[in-house]
């Protein structure tokens, strides 16, 4: 039988609150920084944003604001606000020390000639906290329990960390918890790969549900299933990506023997199951683009040392020309994309497939999208190439929620086109618009036409035979992803637009 978990009480409003803290740097320059705090902590409170804490109880608190009298002011006012059935999450990453068998967080302000006057005794913070309404408490301390090293690759701290006062502290405390990333005697490590703290980066995992296993039938995430996972997969981590012995072991205290309700994932998951829903409808079937030009000057295999002269004429002949001219930019790009996805470790070698430069376009296949590049001469000015990026058959997009896949397109795709099963009259199109108060721009021949829509940060333009959202300032595919959906979303809320479409 599973043990209880912690409820509260149906018939009144509880309140979620939270206080983050991320201590990069420090006023005294002997205290070595703390690598990706200040990531660790915005990230922290996203996350919980994305949980449904509202914006106005997330205190987010980074750097110089997080003074000794900072610090315990914003917990003495979340002590005394807190009221019973509500929750207390409190975040810290940065350095902690240990001082006459008593345990502080370093403030921004923190002496270390002045432990106690400068730092902030985790006692009188447990102390403000066990005298609250409030009697759910969490505590997530990323500072280790060994010693500094000033040049502040790991989030050391001067003296052995005591754990013995949480231990005394917790074995009376009702529904209150502190989770440490390391034991007694060891450090708290960065990594380069993930850009946070190992053990924030896997917290990070578990609070936005990327971690289905830890999660209970009713989506929460349970106190001891979330230290189980800390416990195993940050020392894992760290030994595959370290070629040093370093032994990072995530501890613990508190509300041990029963199960406490750290968060409550399942509005999360349900709004994110729609969200893959909604960017599936019609991005499935549509091409992320990107349309670039430069000179054929510019070229890497043009050669003023042989003779060769910008184009003045566009024909078979001079298109070929161009094409081999572009070949090393085309094989250096692609490949550097090729090998980028190999390292995700996702693909088997046989799921990749690889279309190296020939004529100007080349193209690497894998089971979820394709991605290729193209180069052309242009028709309208010889002396010009195009470049056309083109991402397709997007058959899987939970990608549009992967970090790797958003970081390898970041920036790439400006605008997305749907092709239309049957031809647009435009010229037709054109007058619907105009007639439904549109501010519509179109070219004397009415081969295209574009307007914009209100609520929507970019464009629309139809052609004969396609539909292109064109976006002023989504860089990722995610984010394109969103503003394709509000844009089609707008576009249906025109019922006359919607009849002059193609069926």
């Amino acid at each position: 039988m599973s043990s209880p978990v912690t409820v509260l009480p149906p018939e009144k409003e509880c309140n979620a609150y939270a206080l983050v803290f991320g201590l990069e740097n420090y006023l005294e320059e002997k205290i070595g920084n703390v690598s990706y705090a200040e990531r660790d902590a915005s990230e922290i409170g996203n996350a919980l944003r994305d949980l449904g804490y509202k914006d106005a109880n997330v205190q987010l608190i980074i750097n110089s604001a997080a003074t000794c009298a900072s610090i315990l002011y914003e917990a003495k006012q979340l002590a005394g606000t807190a009221k019973e059935g509500d929750t207390v999450f409190f975040f810290f990453a940065g350095h902690g020390y240990t001082w006459q068998g008593k345990n502080y967080l370093m403030a921004h302000d923190t002496r270390r000639g002045d432990i106690e006057g400068t730092a902030v005794s985790l006692e009188k913070l447990f102390s403000l906290f066990s005298k609250s309404e409030c009697r759910q408490t969490m505590f997530f301390l990323d500072c280790c329990h060994s010693g500094m090293h000033l040049g502040g690759e790991e989030r050391g701290v001067l003296e052995d960390f005591s754990t013995e006062e949480l231990r005394t502290y917790f074995r009376s405390a009702n529904f209150c918890v502190v989770f440490s990333a390391c034991d007694k005697g060891e450090k708290s490590y960065p990594s380069i790969q993930f850009k946070h703290g190992y053990w924030t980066y896997h917290l990070l995992r578990a609070l936005r549900g990327e971690e289905r296993g830890l999660l209970d039938d009713g989506g929460r995430l349970r106190s001891n299933a979330l230290q189980d996972y800390l416990r195993v997969e940050v020392p894992r981590q760290l030994a595959l990506q370290s070629t040093e012995k370093r032994i990072q072991n995530p501890k613990m205290f508190g509300d041990v023997s029963g199960t406490f309700a750290v968060a409550d994932l399942s509005a999360l998951l349900i709004r994110r199951a729609a969200e893959e829903k909604a960017q599936t409808v019609g991005l499935k079937d549509s091409i992320l683009r990107h349309l670039g030009m430069g000179r054929v000057r510019e070229l890497s295999g043009f050669d003023k040392g042989r003779g060769h002269k910008p184009p003045t004429y566009f024909n078979r002949t001079s298109e070929s020309w161009v094409a081999g001219l572009a070949e090393g930019d085309l094989k250096d790009e692609m490949d550097k994309y090729y090998q980028k996805i190999r390292d995700t470790g996702i693909y088997k070698r046989k799921e990749l497939e690889y279309d190296p430069p020939t004529d100007g376009g080349a193209a690497v296949r894998t089971p979820d999208f394709a991605f290729s590049i193209r180069y052309s001469q242009s028709e309208k000015d010889p002396a010009e190439y195009l470049v056309v990026r083109e991402l397709s058959r997007l058959n899987n997009p939970a990608l549009l929620n992967e970090a790797w896949f958003n970081n390898l397109f970041r920036s790439v795709f400006t605008e997305a086109v749907i092709q239309f099963s049957a031809p647009l009259d435009v010229e037709e199109f054109i007058d619907v618009a105009e007639d439904n108060g549109l501010d519509v721009g179109y070219d004397a021949g009415a081969t295209y036409c574009t307007f914009s829509l209100d609520g929507f940060n970019g464009t629309v333009t139809f052609t004969a035979d396609s539909l292109i959202y064109h976006f002023h300032n989504a860089e990722t595919p995610k984010e394109i992803a969103l503003q394709f959906q509000k844009a089609s979303a707008l576009l249906l809320g025109m019922p006359e637009i919607q009849k002059a479409l193609p069926r």
